[in-house]
């Protein structure tokens, strides 16, 4: 992760379960969109609502990526992985810690 991100303790244990391998399938949605967010807010960027469950995300370094919130207030395995391959892409985390 770049050492410019600074974040609170409810955003650093967010990060940690996105990178947990067995992927896990019980993290808020509103915990990632709060994190994401951080991210643009500190790194430059952009997260932007579309139409219906949309969120479109642009991070530096990384591809305009899109990401659909969960009908339940959960994301399920498939979104975490997008993610983190994501973050991974943006370089906010390292893919050696979270190979699966």
């Amino acid at each position: 992760m770049p050492p410019e991100i600074i974040l609170n303790s409810s955003q650093k244990k967010t990060l940690e379960r996105i990178q947990q391998v067995p992927t896990l399938a019980n993290i808020m949605w509103s915990d990632v969109e709060n994190l994401l967010r951080t991210f643009v807010d500190q790194l430059g960027g952009l997260v932007e609502l579309g139409s219906g469950t949309i969120v479109k995300v642009k991070l530096p370094n990384a591809k305009p990526s899109i990401f659909h919130r969960p009908h339940t207030k959960e994301c399920d395995k498939g979104t975490i992985r997008a993610l983190r391959r994501y973050l991974i892409q943006a370089d906010i985390i390292n893919d050696s810690n979270c190979a699966e």
